[in-house]
């Protein structure tokens, strides 16, 4: 296809093309973004500091919006030194005569360079999250790391912690209002 030629026209044909291909891309992006709600993503970066980014503070790398409005949310965020990924669930609550909005941290990044996965995201029958998991692994010390299961109907958080050659540790929890809080929850890998 081709868009200009070299005697200064545009090529009639290409610019008619545009906006059909824009359209089919946008279509495309829609269509994979809805269909592939429950399977893992991956993200960039988010290991470095503010010094090495050039920037720091909390940046939404994602979020995932169930029919009943129940949000995944996963976060990236920055300091000087270090960086990590923050990974929410929000959701409405009947509170008096209104709604409240909850929002917890139920997983993220605990190790230096750590490799992550997720989220995982399974629904049932109407399109509703019914359980989300992420899965935060060690890169420099094999076989240890951390898997987070979040379970909507029961609002609680569950905590495998692997190291090789150990029995994994299991905690079940109310997950926390933010990263630094759950860390201090945290089984030992």
């Amino acid at each position: 296809m081709t868009l200009f030629t070299g005697r200064g026209r545009f090529a009639s044909r290409g610019w008619m093309m545009i906006p059909r291909l824009f359209a089919a891309a946008i279509a495309i992006l829609a269509t994979i973004s809805s269909a592939c709600a429950a399977e893992p993503r991956t993200f960039p970066d988010c290991n470095s500091g503010g010094l090495n980014a050039g920037d720091w503070g909390a940046t939404q790398l994602a979020s995932y919006v169930d029919p009943a409005g129940r949000r995944v949310e996963v976060w990236c965020v920055r300091g000087l030194i270090a960086g990590h990924y923050d990974i929410r669930a929000a959701w409405n609550e009947p509170a008096g005569t209104g709604m409240v909005r909850r929002i917890k941290t139920f997983a993220g990044c605990y190790f230096t360079k750590g490799e992550n996965k997720g989220p995982d995201i399974e629904e049932d029958a109407a399109h509703n999250f019914t359980r989300v998991t992420w899965t935060n692994l060690n890169a420099r010390k094999e076989g240890t790391g951390y898997v987070f299961k979040f379970d909507w109907g029961t609002k609680k958080l569950t905590i495998t912690a692997t190291t090789a050659g150990k029995a994994p540790a299991v905690a079940v929890i109310d997950p926390p209002d933010d990263f630094d809080r759950l860390e201090d929850l945290l089984p030992e890998p």
